[in-house]
Order: C-alpha cells, then structure tokens, then sequence
C-alpha cells in the first residue's frame, strides 16, 4: 500500500487519520506543535485523496494567519476562554439540542411504532459511539466547527486563540455524548436522567449572563442532515433508516464537491450555498455513477472525481429505479431544510427540488410468473433433494411462495403464532401483519391467507408444534435480518437466485431475469386469472390494494371470510402436476429449526 504524506491509522481505529507540522512560527497560536484529526474514511485511496485537501487547506490557513500576524489582528497569545465558560457554552448547546428533540416528539400526531423506536435509538447509539471515539482520540474535526461557530455568536472568534477551540470541541464532545445519552432513554419514555443546569461563568473578567442564539442559518449540509435524520427517525422503520441515511450522505458529499474536477471537500458546504448549480451537479454525478461501486471490482476504492473521469458503460450505471428512490429521500430532505429556514431565500425547495429528474429510461426487467415447464424443474427430484438442501427454509420457502402467493419478506418474518385457526370454520390460514418488528409494503398487505391443503399434507402443522415445543418463536429461525438492509429475505433472495439459476431457470450470472422468487407471487395471480377466480378474493388473498374496486361503497366492505377465500381461490389452485408431494412428505425440515 502506497504512503500519502500525513496520513496515518491511528492503532485500534479503523478510520484514516490526517497529521500536519504547524510551523514554528505559529506554533504559539495553536498551542501544539501538531495538528491531526480524522479524515472520515477507511478507504486508504480515498484517505489519501483528502489528505492532500487538507494539506492544501492547511496551506492557505497558515498564510492568512501570518498575514493577519502581520497586520497586527491576531492579538491574543494566550487563551481567553475558561473551563466554566467552556462548559456552560456545551451545555447550553445540549439544551437547545434536547429541547429542539423534545418539541420535535410534541408536535408529533400519530402513534410510534416500537419497530421505529427500535431504529431511531440505534442510530443515536451509533451517534455517540462515535462522538465518544473522537472524544477518546481527540479527534476534534467536526467539534471544531461547532465551536467555531459558538464562539462567533459569543462575538469572540476573532480574537479566539487556538486553544480556545479545542477547549470548547473538547467540551462540545463530552455534551454530544450526554445529550444522546439522554436521547436513548427518552426515546423509550424514560426522563430520569438529570440535565446539567447552566451556571454564567466568566470571560476575561467580565460577567456574561446571556448569549445570542447560535444561528441555525449558518449550520453545514451534514451538520442539517444529522438534525434532520435525528428529528425524522423515529418515522422511519429501520430498512428505510438504512436507506435513507447513505442517500443523504452521497448527497451532501456531492453537492459539497469541488464543480470543476469533483475532488471531495474537507467539509460540506453551507445549507444556505445550496443553489440549483449544485443540485444539477449532484444529478449530473448519480447519472454517471455506476451501480454497487462499493463492491465491483472496477470502481471500488476510487474517489468521486475518479469515477467522473472514467467512461462507464451505460449498463453498469446507475438504474432508473434507484435514481427515482434516491431522488425521492434528497427531495425530502431538501423540503425539511426550507421549513426549517436554513435555505437561502432565493433558493426555495419547489425550485431546487424540480432540478432532480430521473434522465434513464427504466431498463430493469420486471418479474413474470413461471411457466410450467420453469416450475417443474424448480421442484424436479434432481434439484429440489430435501436431503441436499442446508437449511429448513430452503425447503419450505419455494413451496410456501407457490402455494400462498406471499412475498418472500412476509414469509421469512412469519412467527409461530401467525399461523392459526379461524374461530368457527376452523380453517388454518397465514396471519400477514406488521406486529413487532415486521414490515409490510403497504396496509393492503395486512390479511388472512388461507393454507393450502398441500402445504398442510407436506408436515407445515406438524412443524409448527414441533418448533413451539423447543421454544421456538419464529418459523424459521435460522434466518435473520440482514444489517445492511435491515430485512430478513436478503440472505433467503440471494439463494434463492442461486438456485434458480442451478436448475436453468432465468438469466444466468450476471444477466437480468424476469424469474425471481417473486414469479410464484405473479404464478398465483396469473394462474387464478386463467381459471376465471374471483378478482376482488384474489386481490384480497395477495395483498393487493382493491384498485378499481375501491369506490364509495367498498370503504364500508369487510373482507372475506377466511373459508370463502379457501373455497372460491385456494382449492382451485392445485399445482399436483410439478410438484410431486408423495416424494416430499415426512422428509427432515418438518421437524428440523
């Protein structure tokens, strides 16, 4: 691995760090004969590309700062700043912050779902975290800023001595954490923790009572953004949190970009720079970018302006369907920042936001149901063995998907108690809901599905008992939700195309295909189509919103009868041709985790 001068790894950290000699003729002004602080980033290449940034910035610092020695501005030597006042300007700051939170969660009209919560002290446990690594490193990157700014509301920044801004980064640090500390508990209602009561303090001997408020106009894209994400997560379950998060961050990082060449900035520009150049630069940047950058071989590891610089092929880039997403979560944030006044006013989000229009057509290929032929050799003996398949929910999943027309996430998150008897008919069927930390993809997707009765003969009932037995709370509890996406069916879609593909079904490697674990969704639909079934009870059954069925009168209508469903679709859906059920009974994952 090649060196880059100043940049280094400090030992139990995974970031870059960047370290720079302060000249002895400013050394006085510092107050430390060196300067280091992280680059944010675990990528050497990308390191190395923001430490020459940084070398550059620091260059042109010490220059103003020597010019302005020797115009006679930088007067003080020594810091002017106290401990106290330190403390009591960081406390005031985790005031406004929790108070800021606080009547976020007061304004808020619709009840909190405990999945939610879930997700939003999990991102506030990576916040601190975070900020308690940069207090134990001394990394005071992002503090120094925020003191920066303080200072300047305190009407002392230009007469500020270095010192004085560690001082208070440092102090600024030890509130984050408190304050989100804080946070976690009161996002689960607990508000015992005692708040530290400002006391006025001193500064260069004169009493200072009151300060002005720090103006939230002068706030960074990412200093915004992580308001924005901290005030909207509890909103957001914790795939959208996953998704969204990375959204922003790509965002900030491009419109902060430098318009000529893309070298990333040291720091993100301010909200109020935010212009429509800069959203035409960031369009112009995510329509070049290829997908999976992170993990293809051609492109990871390279820098924003790397990438700009490369031709890439038009089918690697980014699709139509993630522009139009990514669009979508920019668009919001960009609405937040106007509401919260931190747009320039000749800037507002109506104007900047009409800038982001997806300029790709849609090339992704949409799922179709399996033919017959396709779906005897999912299930023929010479693939579908139970006795080679590793897992319970290779086995079940396929036939689950087949015979039930569920998606696949709403099969992998099923729990014990989700499979029942209707009171009365004694019909079993599938309870699909969004209990706990289950998601669904829309309130049509709250139902009852009937279970198929060959589900029932291949042992799904016999499993059931037997899991609940050894205590079991899930149907398949070997799966679990995956940390980048924050679902559960990512590890069972990724087999499943594997599978698919080991059987000649579909595009092969590294093709698009239109077969995909959710064709047994379109397979129920479409084979429910050809035999004329009810289309009202097939919608209902899938999950479907009603579409032209939804008039006046069908808000008044409850839904069927879980045995009318198992009469008028269910039994008329037999699959006994490709799916030889004698040779899959009494097999090893009825009883099996």
């Amino acid at each position: 691995m090649s060196k880059c001068q100043g940049v280094h790894r400090r030992p139990g950290t995974s970031n870059w760090h960047y370290r720079r000699r302060v000249p002895l003729d400013l050394v006085q002004l510092y107050g430390r004969a060196e300067l280091t602080f992280s680059l944010g980033t675990s990528n050497h290449r990308e390191a190395c590309e923001k430490g020459r940034a940084e070398a550059h910035r620091l260059d042109l610092e010490f220059v103003k700062l020597r010019e302005r020695l020797a115009a006679g501005a930088v007067a003080q030597t020594t810091p002017q700043l106290t401990q106290a006042k330190a403390q009591e300007l960081a406390t005031r700051w985790m005031h406004e912050t929790l108070t800021e939170s606080e009547e976020a969660r007061a304004r808020a009209t619709k009840p909190t779902t405990e999945e939610a919560l879930d997700a939003h002290a999990e991102i506030l446990g990576h916040l601190e975290s975070d900020a308690a690594e940069r207090l134990a490193t001394r990394d005071y990157g992002v503090a120094l800023q925020e003191a920066k700014e303080l200072l300047e509301a305190e009407g002392l920044d230009l007469h500020a001595h270095p010192l004085d801004y560690s001082l208070l980064a440092r102090e600024l640090l030890k509130a984050r954490v408190q304050g989100l500390r804080i946070e976690q508990r009161r996002t689960w209602g607990d508000y015992s923790d005692p708040v530290p009561a400002i006391t006025p303090s001193q500064i260069g001997g004169d009493a200072v009572t009151t300060r002005p408020a720090a103006p939230t106009r002068g706030l960074r894209l990412d200093q915004a953004m992580e308001k924005y994400i901290e005030g909207k997560a509890t909103k957001w379950t914790m795939s959208s949190a996953r998704a969204i998060t990375p959204d922003l961050k790509n965002f900030v990082a491009m419109v902060s970009a430098a318009p000529h060449d893309y070298q990333e900035a040291s720091q993100a520009i301010p909200a109020t720079a935010l212009d429509r150049d800069r959203m035409r630069q960031y369009r112009k940047i995510m329509h070049h970018l290829p997908k999976r950058r992170s993990q293809s071989a051609p492109y990871t590891g390279k820098t924003l302006a790397q990438l700009m610089a490369l031709d890439i092929p038009e089918g690697d880039k980014l699709g139509a369907t993630t522009l139009t997403a990514s669009f979508a979560n920019v668009r919001s944030f960009v609405t937040w920042l106007e509401e919260e006044r931190l747009l320039d006013r000749d800037w507002p989000a109506r104007s900047l936001n009409k800038v982001l229009e997806v300029h790709r057509k849609t090339s992704e290929v949409k799922p179709t149901a399996f033919t017959d032929q396709e779906l005897a050799l999912l299930f023929h003996p010479d693939h579908f063995r139970p006795g080679h398949l590793r897992a319970s929910w290779h086995f079940w999943l396929p036939l689950l998907g087949l015979h039930t027309g569920a998606r696949l996430e709403e099969l992998c998150q099923l729990h014990l108690e989700d499979i029942r008897q209707e009171d009365g008919s004694g019909v079993w069927f599938l309870d699909i809901n969004d209990e706990g930390n289950k998601h669904l993809k829309s309130e049509a997707g709250k139902r009852k599905v009937p279970i198929h009765p060959a589900l029932i003969e291949l042992g799904l009932l016999e499993r059931v008992e037997a899991l609940r037995v050894r205590g079991e709370a899930r149907l398949f509890p070997g799966l679990g939700v995956r940390a980048s996406t924050g679902n559960m069916s990512g590890t069972a879609g990724h087999w499943f195309t594997r599978y698919r593909r080991s059987c000649g079904v579909g595009g092969a490697d590294g093709e698009k295909s239109a077969q995909v674990f959710h064709s047994f969704r379109h397979t129920v639909f479409t084979r429910a189509k050809h035999l004329g079934l009810d289309r009202r009870a097939v919608k209902e059954m899938l999950g479907h919103e009603q579409g032209e069925f939804s008039d006046v009168t069908g808000r008044y209508e409850g839904a069927f009868p879980i045995q009318h469903l198992r009469e008028a679709v269910v039994l008329k859906l037999d699959f006994g041709a490709v799916v030889d059920l004698e040779r899959l009974k009494r097999c090893r994952w009825v009883l099996e985790p």
